[in-house]
């Protein structure tokens, strides 16, 4: 983000919010998956989707909240940066993701060391969470 605040220095505020957008973000899914697919196989693949997660919390997040307060032109304030992230359909969409992922993590240790009536409510627990997970009507 640094570098496209520096490198639009002299241009307009929508050019300097636009460079601050685009300029931290990697292409993974159209450009490096292929290649990845191609020389390092499935594993390749994974390792290449979970750098793809924290690039789009920084492209979705981070970036699109300093953008947002760029183009404002009111000067950097924290406060703006995270209203502009409260209303970001993808970062939120993410970070919904992350949570389901590490509470359906929680609920397979608790399934697997629980006994009895808290192993069902765990496992009732976890089928709910795979039928919103997968959009089951």
């Amino acid at each position: 983000m640094l570098v496209g605040w520096l490198l639009s220095r002299k241009g307009t505020r929508s050019h300097r919010a636009f460079m601050v957008l685009n300029i931290p973000g990697y292409n993974i899914g159209t450009f490096a998956m292929p290649f990845t697919q191609g020389f390092l196989g499935p594993v390749g693949v994974l390792i290449t989707s979970i750098f793809d997660v924290g690039n789009a919390f920084i492209c979705l997040g981070g970036a699109y909240g300093v953008a947002a307060a760029v183009k404002d032109g009111k000067g950097f304030d924290f406060k703006r940066v995270l209203k502009a992230l409260s209303v970001s359909v993808p970062f939120l969409v993410h970070i919904g993701t992350v949570l389901m992922i590490v509470s359906f993590a929680a609920g397979i240790a608790v399934y697997l060391r629980g006994e009895g009536r808290s192993r069902l409510f765990t496992a009732a627990a976890l089928t709910l969470q795979l039928l919103f997970v997968f959009g089951v009507k």
